[in-house]
């Protein structure tokens, strides 16, 4: 029942083009596989469109044992034969905490559809890091 439930509101998150979050309990949507991260319980991306600009965020939180978290971020163009490019990639941000945040924009060209990517590692207080990564996808209308 829980998969059926978690199943349904991915639908309706990927049905009005927002991406959304993934965490050690959700199901993810690349993959549809259930996630399970020991350092990490959440990764919340968002990608939106505004007067030739991609607007980009996330927010990536650790589970308790969590101390540090570092992340790249990088923009990709879907191009004619289905494949991604990279147009532009972020420096890398770092905190020490449970918690990084990330905003930021670049410009995109209107009828394009672009991913936004996120590689990240997490890094436990007993010195263990874990790499995560994920994206979302939306189309600029």
């Amino acid at each position: 029942m829980k998969k059926r439930i978690i199943s349904a509101l991915l639908a309706v998150v990927m049905a009005v083009g927002v991406c959304g979050t993934v965490g050690a309990s959700a199901t993810g949507e690349t993959t549809g596989a259930v996630l399970r991260w020991d350092n990490t319980q959440t990764i919340t991306l968002a990608l939106s469109f505004s007067g030739g600009n991609a607007n980009a965020s996330c927010i990536i939180n650790g589970k308790s044992n969590a101390e540090s978290i570092s992340a790249t971020f990088s923009l990709r163009v879907k191009d004619s034969d289905g494949t991604y490019s990279t147009v532009h990639t972020w420096s890398s941000v770092s905190v020490t905490g449970k918690t990084l945040t990330f905003s930021n924009s670049t410009s995109a060209t209107q009828g394009k559809t672009y991913r936004l990517y996120v590689s990240a590692t997490v890094t436990n207080t007993a010195g263990t890091a874990e790499a995560v990564s994920n994206y979302c996808e939306k189309t600029y209308n």
